[in-house]
């Protein structure tokens, strides 16, 4: 493990898009590569809203081997980062990049906290987001809308890419976008794909009907 090569990819991530609730499956996706083990982030409920594993194990049989680590902002505590089925001992290098990622947890959970607080405009946002979309974001967001069923829906963006013909980048650059501009919430779910929300009943109708989305 390279601590300073680590820390850097960490950096790299948090400052392409700093108020971007979905760079936080890219920082847990870093943890399981550097630490090899699962890691799993739950809110003050115990609610889990995000869960990255490096293979495929019982849940119940990971807990038995897991450290907590509280995520605060201040004195406001924002959540736990879990890491399950870890090495006994941490090394000196591993802590340093876990709290040195929780740093970075601790900003982004705080602002999608804040965000969640203000009056919100769903329409405008959308207009907004649609107008920083490239055009081949833009036909990303064409496929992604016609391969939902439903506001709610499961995608498996690799396999989505495919049969597109287009980079799962674009798909993934797109999500982060409207989930910046809380147009959509996306999350990933393991083998399940990444589950996708559309937040407004009208602004779903708009889209599947592809009058929003302009080449």
């Amino acid at each position: 493990m390279n601590l300073l090569d680590n820390l850097k990819r960490i950096r790299r991530i948090f400052s392409q898009s700093a108020n971007d609730f979905t760079i936080i499956e890219e920082i847990c996706e870093e943890l399981v590569s550097c630490l090899q083990s699962n890691v799993q982030l739950i809110d003050n409920q115990g609610y889990t809203f995000k869960y990255t594993y490096k293979k495929k194990q019982q849940l119940e049989s990971l807990m038995e081997r897991s450290i907590s680590f509280p995520i605060e902002y201040g004195n406001e505590k924002l959540g736990s980062l879990l890491l399950l089925d870890c090495p006994p001992n941490l090394s000196y290098d591993q802590r340093v990049l876990i709290e040195y990622s929780i740093a970075f947890l601790s900003l982004i959970l705080k602002k999608n906290i804040e965000d969640k607080k203000q009056p919100h405009n769903v329409f405008s946002s959308l207009k907004v987001a649609l107008k920083n979309l490239s055009h081949s974001e833009k036909i990303a967001l064409k496929y992604i809308v016609e391969e939902m069923k439903d506001k709610e829906d499961h995608i498996v963006m690799r396999k989505l890419a495919l049969k597109a013909g287009i980079g799962q980048s674009s798909l993934v650059n797109v999500l982060r976008k409207l989930a910046s501009a809380r147009v959509l919430e996306a999350k990933s779910m393991g083998m399940k794909g990444t589950y996708l929300r559309i937040c407004d009943d009208q602004v779903w109708h708009v889209m599947k009907k592809q009058e929003a989305i302009e080449l």
